[in-house]
């Protein structure tokens, strides 16, 4: 928007297609390799085989309306069996089923006897019968928000969640017929015995109906005492010094700190940076203002340098011939801020970017600045370089990327720079050898380490021994869903405690690193809490700390855990998915750690197994 009217600020593009690769009703696009890698498990495609019209439809009824819609339907009015991504709903042919101890026990089995289901297919038939003109309103209602939601928004695979929450408007216009059923058996029951007491309280009896939903689905709804997402948050903030800079990766990981900082006030002098919101103009002049406690971000780009349509939306790698290895990273600020006709190209549509003429910039650093890093551990001085080397890996660089270059740049190492592991592997800048683990966040340094996987180990213990504090973590009533807290946090912090207890090790702090495997065990273990690809690392520590005892029957509770899942996946498609793999993968880390350690009946166990499991691949 200009300052006095609305202005055109970009144009978008129209793609024209080869008429031989055209079809009607195209639902496989997609040219990513894990969306393609998904299309052929779910249609039957050869590798590189092109997919007609009839592979679309396929995709279009099994994944997109069967997979995507009609299981998040049935979730809602017949029952799901867990709440592991891609689960099935629970049809009752699944209900006297052998399964996994873990799914046994997880709480989002919901099984609804498909109660609520049938009386909304009595619904739907009874409204069609006595109100046609309701009828169809109520039917739109469910449509537009169901199936023809679902083939407008013709969804790629692979969501990073489940996604039933968008097609809410459906369930609600399916819970009208719900209601409607229960009169049509109202209206059945004085048909045939007429109205009466008893007519009265049979109808009624479909009031048990969503108490069944409300029992039975409280559980896994319930909320009390789930403090960890919070506490994770308060955690993260904590381990950051005064007035520094955060980045994170999306929502998720965001929200929770900004709740923290805004209602909480808890170190509002943190800047809490989302790297996917970087490319948009208004944000990055947002992060430019003073925020509570926390300064403006140092930047020298001015607005027109990052302004929407302007000549840095995306920066394309071009190759010149004139420059060879690394480029000076400031003399390339101060050309992108100059716009220099050398680093602009013009695309294929006539729009002009500047590009990056190099994957690798340098940054001179002044030896002078190391005695100013008080938390940057003596072993790491040798590795402060004079002339830090970044190295990128993409095709184009967005916005963000060239923002966060430019606040490194400018910075001049004043504020501490952080990231979660979020925002760190999202990026296409090589940062990793360059910071060091300081528990929950990674700390940017001007070191130019030999190897990724550094760590300030007693920095680390500081964030998460003392500065660390999680409320209810040790209480088995607490439900944490698999997708937002099993996977996502707690797994994290197993990875995190089992790194800093093998750091310590390392360094033969066996003391403290006892004190971690305690926490890990007291605390990251339990009836609520899964095993995952992380609990190998936690039975090695173990072994290490020369507690065979604990080691073994955690690894044996493991290897159950695994066989179990892959008996259950057996013949079905998670089995070659990603859920089936990570336990197979599980199965061959016992094994290693069963020649490692001696333990020859752990060995011939998982060797069986995974013999019998590839060999059905």
């Amino acid at each position: 928007m200009g300052k006095k009217k609305y202005e055109v600020s970009d144009h978008t593009l129209d793609y024209e297609y080869d008429e031989r690769d055209m079809t009607i009703l195209p639902r496989m696009y997609s040219n990513q390799e894990n969306h393609i890698r998904v299309y052929r498990e779910w249609t039957g495609l050869r590798e590189g085989e092109k997919p007609g019209f009839i592979d679309n439809i396929k995709f279009m009824f099994s994944y997109q309306f069967g997979h995507m819609y009609f299981r998040y339907l049935m979730f809602n009015f017949a029952g799901r069996t867990s709440d592991i991504q891609h689960a099935d709903w629970l049809n009752p042919i699944y209900i006297f089923e052998n399964i996994p101890d873990e799914l046994k026990e997880n709480k989002a089995r919901n099984n609804f006897l498909m109660l609520p289901f049938l009386l909304g297919i009595i619904g739907l038939f009874y409204h069609y019968r006595q109100d046609r003109s309701g009828f169809w309103s109520v039917m739109a209602l469910f449509l537009f928000y169901g199936l023809i939601l679902v083939f407008y928004l013709n969804s790629t695979p692979n969501e990073p969640r489940e996604r039933d929450y968008i097609y809410v408007g459906s369930y609600l216009a399916f819970s009208i017929w719900c209601g409607i059923g229960a009169l049509a058996i109202y209206h059945f029951l004085v048909l045939k015995i007429g109205k009466n007491s008893l007519s009265i309280i049979l109808g009624g009896l479909t009031i048990l109906i969503p108490l069944l939903l409300l029992v039975v689905g409280y559980d896994d709804h319930d909320r009390s005492h789930r403090t960890i997402q919070v506490d994770y948050a308060r955690n993260t903030l904590a381990s950051c010094a005064p007035n520094s800079i955060l980045f994170t990766g999306g929502d998720n990981d965001t929200f929770p700190l900004w709740y923290v900082q805004e209602v909480e006030d808890f170190r509002t002098d943190v800047r809490v940076i989302v790297l996917s919101y970087f490319n948009a103009e208004w944000y990055i002049d947002q992060m430019k203002q003073q925020v509570n406690d926390s300064s403006p971000l140092p930047l020298s780009l001015q607005n027109k340098h990052y302004k929407q349509g302007g000549l840095n939306d995306v920066l394309p790698f071009v190759e010149r011939s004139g420059i060879k290895g690394a480029i000076d990273l400031g003399r390339y600020l101060d050309l992108i801020r100059t716009e220099h006709k050398g680093i602009q190209v013009t695309m294929a549509a006539g729009t002009k970017y500047n590009s990056v003429p190099s994957r690798n910039f340098y940054m001179n650093i002044d030896p002078n600045i190391v005695p100013l890093f008080v938390d940057l551990p003596s072993k790491y001085h040798p590795y402060v370089s004079h002339r830090l080397a970044i190295s990128w890996n993409g095709n184009y660089m967005e916005k963000n990327e060239l923002l966060l270059l430019d606040l490194i740049n400018t910075n001049s190492w004043k504020r501490p720079i952080y990231f979660n592991i979020t925002s760190l592997n999202s990026l296409s800048l090589d940062l990793k050898e360059h910071v060091l683990q300081e528990g929950l966040v990674y700390r940017l340094f001007p070191v130019q380490l030999e190897e990724e996987g550094a760590i300030n180990t007693w920095k680390m213990y500081e964030n998460l021994m003392e500065k660390s504090v999680y409320h209810d973590l040790d209480n088995e009533n607490v439900y944490y869903n698999h997708e937002d807290y099993q996977l996502r946090i707690l797994q994290n912090l197993k990875v995190n405690y089992n790194t800093l207890a093998n750091s310590l090790l390392d360094q033969h702090e066996t003391n403290k690193a006892e004190e971690i495997a305690t926490f890990i065990l007291e605390k990251l273990y339990g009836k609520n809490k899964c095993l995952d690809i992380s609990t190998v690392d936690t039975i090695d520590i173990m072994f290490k700390l020369g507690w065979h005892e604990n080691a073994i029957l955690l690894a044996e509770e493991l290897y159950k855990n695994a066989d179990k899942f892959l008996e259950y996946y057996y013949g079905r498609p998670e089995f070659k998915s990603t859920n089936g793999q990570i336990h197979l993968y599980v199965l061959r880390q016992l094994y290693n750690l069963g020649i490692r350690y001696d333990q020859p009946e752990l060995v011939d166990k998982c060797a069986e197994k995974i013999n019998f499991y590839y060999s059905s691949r």
